[in-house]
């Protein structure tokens, strides 16, 4: 029987999350850099912050949607990754993306789709 995520203790939910970040393309040491270093500030690693963008998107808010939607969330996060570096300059990858998980799941897109 496969345990609940809220069930696992937050030492194997760390550890899932380490493995869904390898799988998703990101190694071990990226997560502990700097959201500055990783997404880019002035310019933006496009290549970096699609990785994250689009695996939310397409995972919480789903891929039949409305273009609109989908293009609105894009720029959103887009817009906040961006700005985490101005409010912390040593938040990390994980946190920067921690924080856009948030954001998406607190969306109108989630709640009201």
């Amino acid at each position: 029987m496969r345990a609940s995520w809220s069930s696992l203790p937050a030492c194997q939910r760390n550890e899932r999350s380490a493995r869904d970040y390898s799988a998703a393309g990101f190694s071990s040491p990226s997560l502990t850099a700097t959201a500055a270093a990783f997404f880019g500030t002035a310019t933006p690693n496009t290549t970096n912050r699609g990785m994250v963008i689009n695996a939310l998107i397409a995972k919480a808010i789903g891929t039949n949607v409305d273009i609109t939607v989908a293009s609105a969330a894009n720029n959103e996060l887009n817009a906040l990754l961006t700005r985490i570096p101005t409010l912390s300059s040593t938040a990390t990858v994980s946190q920067a993306t921690k924080a856009a998980c948030t954001a998406v799941l607190a969306s109108a897109a989630v709640t009201l789709q």
